[in-house]
């Protein structure tokens, strides 16, 4: 289902991460055992404690994979949408700027779009969202200079938030980023998308 090899690569890292954690708590439960059978008074009351403690470690483990599958799930699932709906672009996933990685990355004829999917906690913007923005926005135009880019957030908890001033374009909607894309004055010819596509070191299509 993860397609990108960015992506496979956090979720196989996570993965490991997670296997090492159902080890420790296999250890703790082993711990409490070995502590109810061979201790006795307050050791063993004592020894009991390494069940929750095996409990949390597998929970936080778990949760932690979770996490970070359902956020490259998102991104390929609005990238598979965004092809669809914008034909003529080139919609990449991770796409690997410097020593940044943006979400997601539209050419095509209406111009460079980096797109930062972020979760955002209700009534509230975190300003590193605009800040990691803003930086992976730079990093774009420095690998195609001579192309305006263009950055958007991207989160669908954007509609609950009270207004907010930020300094890009908020989308709380895969529709929304069609739409955005769809009205940008920017038109790149074929070749130019082609000299992009290049400088981002894609293979031709």
């Amino acid at each position: 289902m993860i397609q990108s090899a960015i992506g496979k690569q956090r979720l196989m890292r996570q993965k490991r991460h997670r296997i090492l954690s159902r080890i420790l708590a296999v250890f703790c439960l082993l711990l409490a055992v070995a502590g109810l059978v061979l201790l006795t008074g307050w050791y063993k009351a004592a020894a009991v404690l390494a069940v929750p403690l095996a409990i949390i470690i597998e929970m936080r483990g778990s949760k932690a994979y979770d996490r970070v599958f359902f956020a490259e799930r998102e991104k390929e699932r609005l990238a598979q949408y965004l092809r669809r709906s914008l034909p003529e672009c080139r919609v990449e996933v991770n796409q690997r700027l410097e020593e940044q990685v943006a979400d997601l990355i539209v050419v095509g004829p209406p111009g460079i779009f980096v797109i930062c999917i972020t979760e955002l906690s209700y009534d509230c913007i975190d300003e590193n969202v605009d800040r990691r923005g803003l930086e992976i926005q730079a990093l774009a135009q420095r690998v195609c200079p001579g192309y305006p880019v263009e950055a958007l957030i991207f989160a669908r908890q954007m509609s609950m938030l009270k207004p907010a001033v930020t300094r890009l374009t908020p989308v709380h909607s895969p529709g929304g980023i069609v739409d955005c894309v769809s009205r940008s004055r920017q038109r790149c010819t074929e070749d130019e998308i082609e000299r992009i596509a290049f400088l981002l070191g894609w293979e031709a299509e």
